[in-house]
């Protein structure tokens, strides 16, 4: 991370192996006037730094203002740990990369053992979920792994919000 820089332009410059690595995500809008949108991210093991910070997209984000009303984490690959003792928070970074607007709002470390099976959907319950945001710009989601890094697993990080 130490060669990643901001550009003028604001855009996020990736050097090495990190420059490769692509994470899914996208956003579908949803009822009927509009104002329901879902978010979804996958989360690999394949892609999350260690136990180090992850942003789970550089180009989708969360919008300031709205009301998350709903997050939900679903497990497409069972989570493992050498250790069986991992574990992930989802949160919120400003666009400046650097500062922490929640780092565990969405759901604060979710233990392996809720995450080790096909199947299993935690239903989050950061500080942020249920709330409307009082920031004015849109943030990126991320992922923390503590503890231990896990060794296999993958998942869907799912987010509803409206305006």
């Amino acid at each position: 991370m130490a060669n990643d820089w901001m550009n003028d332009d604001g855009l996020y410059i990736k050097f090495g192996t990190k420059e490769g690595k692509v994470i899914g995500g996208g956003e579908f809008q949803k009822g009927a006037l509009g104002n329901e949108h879902y978010i979804e991210f996958i989360v690999d093991t394949t892609y999350l730094d260690g136990t180090t910070l992850t942003f789970l997209s550089d180009t989708l984000t969360l919008p300031g203002d709205c009301f998350l009303y709903r997050a939900e984490f679903e497990v497409e690959v069972a989570f493992d740990s050498a250790g069986e003792g991992a574990t992930i928070s989802f949160g919120l970074y400003d666009t400046d990369r650097t500062t922490a607007y929640d780092a565990d709002g969405i759901d604060v470390q979710v233990a392996e053992a809720a995450i080790d099976g096909v199947g299993d959907t935690i239903v989050c319950d950061g500080a942020l979920v249920g709330t409307r945001l009082a920031n004015n710009t849109p943030c990126y989601v991320t992922a923390l792994v503590e503890t231990e890094a896990f060794t296999a697993g993958k998942g869907r990080l799912k987010l509803w919000y409206y305006f």
